[in-house]
């Protein structure tokens, strides 16, 4: 697993040289009414989530599926499952 880790750091610093937009960052467009920043913020994260799908083997998985459905983006970012989860570690 790690080197899976390292291959996708590798691969997102290449892709992604000025790193992806951050909550403050994408906060702060909001209150400015900057919608196409906050756009282009919502591009960034979409791509290095689809990214880290594929680079992980996660993209058809159940639990691609349930984060897609649980994570709410907007001017903050939260996970807010649509069941309750049963968590093991």
């Amino acid at each position: 697993m790690a080197e899976v880790a390292e291959v996708v750091a590798a691969e997102s610093e290449e892709r992604f040289p000025d790193g992806v937009i951050g909550d403050d960052e994408l906060d702060a467009a909001a209150l400015r009414g900057d919608s196409k920043r906050q756009a282009e913020g919502s591009v960034e994260r979409d791509a290095l989530i689809a990214e880290l799908k594929r680079a992980t083997g996660l993209g058809a998985a159940e639990l691609a599926a349930h984060l897609d459905g649980s994570i709410v983006t907007g001017v903050s970012c939260c996970y807010e499952p649509r069941a309750d989860i049963a968590w093991t570690t």
